[in-house]
């Protein structure tokens, strides 16, 4: 939010520019173990819409643009914090950055609302879209097995806050 907001600064007085946000599936389709991402990721779709709408009755020429993207083979799951008794892996198919650049690229050549990258997310919304409770019977038995590691070593929390990506030694302990 802050990102756009400090773009917009820019953008307004020239009434141009192209803002992207790097979405999810999961902005459309929650999942379980990743309730924090997915609601963060649906606050950024709403947030947006809304932030879109806004700027169309300004009749502003600026565009805002969500991707939203599938399972990515990023560092993610590497630094994010897990208090799990495994490691987390991107839900499959996992699809290699470039896509999600290539998508980019072509948003800022030719701006659209929302664009889904990959079969997956497409078959996510939708079937979020038309079949919600099946999804939801599918992620009970599936979601769990397909989003964890079950042979890998995890490193398990000190109690520790964390603070922009280092542990502190000291201070309350987190919930």
């Amino acid at each position: 939010m802050n990102g756009t907001r400090a773009a917009l600064e820019v953008m307004i007085p020239r009434d141009r520019g192209v803002i992207i946000q790097a979405g999810s599936a999961l902005a459309w389709r929650s999942i379980p173990l990743q309730s924090a991402y997915c609601g963060a990721k649906a606050a950024i779709r709403g947030f947006t819409d809304a932030v879109r709408t806004e700027l169309m009755h300004e009749k502003s020429h600026i565009q805002l643009t969500m991707v939203q993207l599938p399972g990515m083979n990023t560092a993610q799951f590497g630094w994010a914090r897990n208090k799990m008794d495994q490691a987390m892996q991107p839900v499959p198919p996992v699809y290699q950055p470039e896509v999600a650049a290539e998508a980019i690229y072509s948003v800022i050549q030719r701006p659209v609302n929302e664009l889904w990258v990959g079969k997956s997310t497409i078959q996510s919304i939708l079937g979020q879209v038309f079949f919600p409770r099946l999804l939801d019977r599918l992620m009970v038995k599936k979601s769990v097995g397909g989003t964890v590691y079950r042979s890998a070593k995890v490193v398990r929390p000190t109690g520790r806050p964390v603070h922009a990506g280092a542990r502190q030694s000291s201070g309350p302990r987190p919930l």
